[in-house]
């Protein structure tokens, strides 16, 4: 018998869950359309996706349709300059509830510690573990 591995957010459930909450589909997040109501959602799910993983940027924009690295670094930056000034924006994309994105990614997950999941993507400057059994996160900071 093996011991359970540790639940992780996947980038697949990133992309279900923010191409459910925009009214896109996940294969819209994965094109190479360029129309704002495709690119505003696969900026979010970029940026989720290099807060809740462990993923590198190579292999987050591999999982986005072969995107590049620094595609993927131009997602994170955008959001988080839009969270900084839209604080409307900054609650539909860490908030919980039914507008937010982190409860049902928690959910889809398995994960049931909402609270530290929410607090680590406000720490954006952190990379995010999620681990169960009995749901820990652990903040590492990135490398430099």
């Amino acid at each position: 018998i093996r011991p359970q591995e540790p639940k992780r957010v996947k980038i697949e459930d990133i992309q279900r869950v923010v191409a459910r909450q925009y009214n896109v589909s996940r294969s819209d997040l994965l094109s190479s359309r360029r129309t704002a109501n495709v690119v505003r959602p696969r900026q979010v799910a970029m940026y989720l996706a290099k807060q809740l993983t462990s993923r590198s940027l190579p292999e987050i924009g591999r999982k986005f349709g072969g995107r590049d690295h620094t595609t993927v670094m131009h997602a994170v930056k955008k959001v988080e300059e839009l969270c900084a000034a839209d604080g409307t924006f900054a609650e539909d994309v860490d908030a919980s509830g039914d507008a937010g994105l982190l409860e049902p990614i928690a959910t889809v997950a398995g994960l049931e510690d909402l609270r530290a999941l929410r607090t680590a993507v406000r720490r954006a400057h952190y990379r995010v573990r999620l681990t169960s059994p009995g749901p820990r996160l652990s903040l590492t900071p990135p490398e430099r």
